[in-house]
């Protein structure tokens, strides 16, 4: 496989330290974490930052906010996480593919998800609306994906599996037990 060049957003978070060690070996991964290294809800140094690199293969949007508390009513996390998202859309221009990590939340909740689209309902909560809205506007845009992750919290046995093999330097994992709260 022909190495590529990534830019990896929320490279700190849950998922974005797993993709980080199974790709960084055998990719160029460019690393955004805490917004110290590069604040994503900043236009000019989000603009400013593309313009200083070169391009990339593909952008991994794994950076969120409000992922602690899904449940959350607080309005600043969804003006967040759709300003990060615009501000990386809005620099299109200098990466060919992207993948926004998406979230079972942006869903029907529960039992009534299963069948459920992301244009037959709008979650309540901020956090799971700014993640419903972010993923039906990747869909419009070509060569760009979600990656709708299901059950992912840091105590579940499906975490400690793909955590595990992640410190194994595994670049695969199998998931052959079935054993989650959405089998489907």
């Amino acid at each position: 496989m022909e190495s590529k060049r990534i830019l990896l957003t929320g490279a700190n978070g849950v998922v974005g330290s797993i993709i980080n060690k199974l790709l960084g070996t055998d990719h160029e991964i460019i690393t955004t974490g805490r917004s110290a290294d590069l604040d994503l809800t900043d236009a000019s140094a989000v603009n400013e930052f593309f313009k200083s690199q070169d391009k990339f293969d593909v952008l991994i949007h794994c950076a969120a906010r409000g992922t602690e508390d899904t449940n959350s009513a607080d309005p600043g996390i969804m003006w967040t996480n759709l300003t990060m998202y615009e501000n990386l859309k809005n620099n299109y221009r200098h990466f060919h593919r992207l993948l926004n990590i998406a979230s079972e939340c942006e869903l029907r909740p529960g039992a009534e998800r299963k069948g459920s689209t992301l244009r037959d309902y709008l979650p309540k909560e901020p956090y799971g609306l700014s993640k419903n809205l972010i993923a039906r506007d990747v869909l419009k845009h070509r060569d760009w994906y979600n990656l709708r992750l299901f059950g992912i919290a840091t105590f579940t046995r499906v975490f400690k599996k793909v955590f595990e093999a992640a410190e194994r330097g595994e670049k695969t994992f199998d998931l052959t037990d079935r054993y989650m709260e959405y089998p489907y």
